[in-house]
C-alpha cells in the first residue's frame, strides 16, 4: 500500500449458522440494530451497528463450540467507561451467566457466545 492510503476501520464478519437468528441474538443481548440482506428471511448477510461499532454476519456453517475456550473467540467488544461489570450483570439477570476469564492483557472477560456461531468477549 501507499503511504497515502488510509484505512479508517476493520469491520469483522463473522460467519454464522442463521443470520436471522444472530441478528435476534445481536439485538437482545448487546442492542445491535441491523440491515439485513435480501430484506425478507432468510438472510444470507447482515450489517450490525452499535455506536460506531460495525459487524457483518454471513451465511455458512457455524462455528459454535459447547464450551468456549481461551483465546478463541471471533470479536473482543471493548466497553467504555466501566461498563463490563453492568453488561455482565444485565446478561446475568436475564439468566445467561457466561465464564469470566483472564486473557493475555490481563482482563477478565465473559465471554458471550452466540447461539449459531460467533463468539464475543467484552
Amino acid at each position: 500500500m501507499g503511504s497515502g492510503v488510509s484505512i479508517s476501520k476493520a469491520i469483522p464478519v463473522l460467519e454464522v449458522a442463521d443470520v436471522g437468528v444472530s441478528i435476534q441474538w445481536y439485538r437482545e443481548m448487546l442492542g445491535f440494530s441491523a440491515d439485513p440482506f435480501p430484506e425478507t428471511p432468510p438472510h444470507q448477510f447482515a450489517i450490525l451497528r452499535h455506536s460506531q461499532t460495525e459487524l457483518m454476519l454471513r451465511c455458512g456453517s457455524s462455528k459454535t463450540l459447547a464450551e468456549p475456550r481461551q483465546y478463541q473467540w471471533d470479536v473482543y467488544l471493548r466497553l467504555g467507561g466501566g461498563q463490563i461489570r453492568q453488561l455482565f450483570a444485565e446478561l446475568t439477570s436475564r439468566g445467561v451467566v457466561y465464564p469470566v476469564r483472564a486473557h493475555a492483557c490481563r482482563e477478565r472477560c465473559p465471554f458471550v457466545p452466540c447461539p449459531v456461531g460467533g463468539v464475543a468477549v467484552a
